[in-house]
């Protein structure tokens, strides 16, 4: 009986301990992207490739996505300020987690507040997977510039520039 309740004590402060990290890299990430220090961000984004037949390098695929980031701060389309409200570790999976951000963005020029959640993935560290609503199937426009999702159009595109 004791062994067992040991062990959930140990969890629990696993838990409190990762709940801090993850608050910590997901604070940090936003703080650079309302610095506009994209290329510092790009470092907390998990990039990936939906698409076939485009396997990238990594170094490559954070050049799109910084390229996509500063495209849209150029159309007036940006994070202002952030709030975090939750930081939730999977009790299933230990690499993975969500937070819920209170998040005020300029897009087009007109300044939003919503919250969005973030999904987190552990690598070395704690990075940014991808960005959703509440309802988990919602699309929502800042999902589309902070994504680490790169598409088959933007690595076309990318790869025709030179």
């Amino acid at each position: 009986m004791l062994l067992i309740i040991l062990t959930g004590c140990n969890s629990q402060i696993f838990l409190e301990d990762e709940k801090d990290n993850i608050h910590n890299a997901l604070s940090e990430y936003l703080s650079l992207l309302v610095k506009k220090d994209y290329k510092s961000a790009s470092e907390y984004v998990v990039v990936y490739f939906a698409e076939k037949p485009y396997p990238v390098q990594e170094e490559i695929a954070k050049e799109i996505w910084i390229q996509r980031v500063e495209n849209q701060y150029n159309t007036n389309s940006y994070l202002l300020s952030f709030n975090i409200l939750t930081v939730e570790p999977s009790v299933d999976n230990r690499d993975f987690a969500q937070a819920l951000a209170e998040m005020t963005v300029l897009e087009n020029g007109i300044k939003n507040t919503r919250n969005i959640y973030v999904h987190l993935e552990l690598k070395d560290k704690w990075e940014i997977g991808y960005y959703f609503r509440e309802n988990h199937s919602m699309p929502d426009p800042i999902t589309n510039i902070y994504t680490g999702y790169i598409s088959q159009e933007e690595m076309k595109s990318f790869n025709t520039k030179d």
